[in-house]
């Protein structure tokens, strides 16, 4: 028997508040009865029998009402675009059970909607991919000289400064000369672990030290950059006149809803294209429109509540 997740945050949904409750069934009917790629093969009197409703049941109507998150395809059959998405995530050609489902997507023509990762993970494909003509440039590079202790007259191979085992690459910024005996001492440790264990040991550390230091400034700018970008405002709605940054979207999204957020972004934008609305911060605007519904951050709260304390 074909199991399914449900998304449990569907109800925060505005396209979904919006549905009758003989339409949330409806919608649940189908996600239950398609195949394990999200596609169903219509049958609407077998549907009106098993959901036994008095109602009359517009398929047509929820179409139009479920806002793209189910299409029709050109062979009739409907699909719910984010199924694959939700139930496996992203898809991998090197996972047995996820190729079937690369398999079925292929044969509807669908596996261009959905995101798929074609490459392996492991340890070792990692380092086939590092390519000899990269090695080489390495090596050339730092002038076949170790990095970590300066020793030149001896055989060099290329180190990952932060190892593969431990999230490390295949970027440059992560590849060093080093020679064959320090590339061996270090082995899988990280370069802390690795100047921890041989200062006082082996002379010459000054580098690994030096290293570790500019790594560290590194990744200082890095957080600065992410803060910086945080902070900046971007471009929103059709005709890109809202401003707004990473932040006070996600706290839209957060208090309004996903769909009623975007829904609103779209009326502000509109409405400068249209009439020539301007305001110094178009965050406030939106909020000053439109307060907050206070049924739906009970209704968030109560969710809350329930996945916390289980009632």
């Amino acid at each position: 028997m074909a199991k399914r997740f449900i998304d449990t945050e569907i109800w925060n949904n505005t396209w979904f508040m919006d549905l009758l409750p003989i339409e949330k069934i409806m919608f649940f009917y189908i996600v239950t009865k398609c195949d394990y790629v999200g596609v169903w093969n219509p049958n609407f009197r077998l549907a009106s029998f098993v959901i036994n409703s008095e109602w009359d049941l517009n398929w047509n109507e929820l179409l139009k009402k479920t806002k793209g998150n189910i299409e029709v395809l050109e062979n009739g059959k409907w699909f719910l675009p984010d199924f694959c998405k939700f139930q496996y995530g992203e898809l991998s050609e090197q996972s047995r059970p996820h190729q079937t489902y690369i398999k079925k997507l292929k044969e509807y023509g669908l596996l261009n909607r959905v995101v798929v990762n074609n490459k392996s993970n492991t340890m070792s494909a990692k380092r086939k991919r590092l390519t000899q003509k990269k090695k080489d440039e390495i090596l050339s590079k730092y002038k076949y000289e170790c990095q970590y202790c300066g020793e030149k007259n001896c055989d060099m191979v290329v180190d990952h400064i932060t190892p593969l085992i431990k999230g490390g690459d295949n970027s440059d910024d992560n590849l060093i000369c080093t020679c064959v005996s320090c590339n061996s001492r270090k082995s899988d440790l990280s370069l802390q672990e690795f100047y921890d264990n041989n200062n006082g040991v082996y002379k010459n550390l000054d580098r690994v030290y030096n290293i570790l230091n500019t790594l560290k400034e590194k990744e200082k700018e890095k957080e600065k950059e992410k803060d910086k970008e945080k902070d900046k405002k971007h471009k929103y709605g059709e005709f890109k006149n809202v401003l707004l940054t990473d932040k006070e979207v996600e706290k839209l999204k957060s208090d309004y809803g996903n769909d009623r957020a975007l829904e609103l972004i779209n009326k502000l934008d509109e409405g400068i294209e249209l009439k020539g609305y301007k305001y110094k911060n178009h965050n406030l605007a939106i909020r000053k429109w439109y307060p907050v519904d206070t049924e739906y951050k009970n209704n968030k709260k109560e969710l809350k509540l329930k996945e916390e304390y289980g009632f």
